[in-house]
């Protein structure tokens, strides 16, 4: 999954972070 750092897109880089935490 390719991550974008923007503004618009800082919510969906927010929940792969969460989730990636989450699963560790």
């Amino acid at each position: 999954m390719p991550i974008h750092i923007s503004r618009h897109s800082f919510i969906e880089f927010f929940v792969s972070y969460f989730l990636l935490n989450a699963i560790l």
